[in-house]
């Protein structure tokens, strides 16, 4: 089993999320086809990545020095998700109504890790390979679903 490196994974929560805000918020996302693509490919797929790297650290046995590249891949991802999710509800949401789309997200939000927690929590019982891989099936499936919908999100902006 593997040390738990709660160091690095406090420091890429507090280094992560204002830095991408800024990069994929900001002047990397200013429209709303980019911006729903860069949650496609830097939220859910990097999640997907982060995820199987660690699930093949588990499986191959090969430490910490694979753990680190997944643990940051995943920092980088929620750091994503938590930026971009938000502004493409404001920016899709009509106007005056951001306060019902923000509850609407994290009501979403709460039963979807309530329900992903159980899941890898049975499955982490199993071992944490498991836990690990189907967190990557699951976070690259949301990054298919979105760049396959990316099309009609561009004729939506347009």
């Amino acid at each position: 089993m593997h040390p738990r490196p709660a160091w690095l994974h406090s420091w890429c929560c507090r280094v992560f999320p204002p830095v991408t805000g800024y990069l994929l918020g900001g002047w990397l996302g200013r429209t709303l086809a980019v911006r729903y693509r860069n949650l496609a490919l830097f939220g859910y797929l990097a999640a997907g990545l982060g995820s199987a790297v660690i699930a093949a650290s588990y499986i191959l046995h090969l430490g910490l020095p694979l753990l680190f590249p997944g643990i940051v891949l995943i920092g980088f991802a929620l750091a994503s998700v938590e930026t971009l999710e938000p502004s493409l509800i404001a920016m899709l949401g009509p106007q005056g109504a951001a306060g019902r789309g923000f509850g609407s997200l994290s009501a979403a939000r709460a039963v979807g890790l309530l329900i992903a927690n159980l899941m890898l929590g049975l499955l982490y019982t199993l071992g944490a390979a498991y836990a690990y891989g189907y967190a990557a099936l699951m976070a690259l499936a949301a990054a298919l679903v979105l760049l396959l919908a990316l099309p009609s999100v561009r004729r939506i902006a347009a």
